[in-house]
C-alpha cells in the first residue's frame, strides 16, 4: 500500500456524502459554521454559482440564506487577516 503513495499528494476524505463537503485544516480562528461554509465552497463543482452555496448550508443547517453569506464573507476576513491567500474561493 505504501507504494501507491504518490509524493506530493495529500488524502481527502468526505466527511458527510450528502453535503459533498471536505475537510480543511488550518482555519483554527474561524467560527464552527465559518469553517462549514468555507468547507462547502471549496467543494463545490465548477461553475456552481456560490448563491446555490449559500442556498445549499441554509437548507442543511436550517439558517438563512444571508446569514450563510455572512459566515463565508466574515470568514474570508479573518483568513486575510491571519495572512492566508484565499484566491477565489
Amino acid at each position: 500500500m505504501l507504494e501507491e503513495i504518490v509524493p506530493d499528494t495529500f488524502a481527502l476524505q468526505l466527511a458527510d456524502l450528502s453535503s459533498q463537503r471536505r475537510h480543511v485544516g488550518g482555519l483554527g480562528e474561524l467560527s464552527r459554521r465559518e469553517k462549514q461554509v468555507v468547507e462547502m465552497m471549496i467543494s463545490r463543482p465548477t461553475g456552481q454559482k456560490r448563491k446555490e452555496v449559500y442556498l445549499k448550508m441554509a437548507e442543511v443547517y436550517e439558517i438563512e440564506v444571508s446569514s450563510a453569506e455572512r459566515y463565508f464573507k466574515n470568514a474570508i476576513r479573518k483568513m486575510r487577516k491571519q495572512g492566508h491567500s484565499v484566491g477565489d474561493i
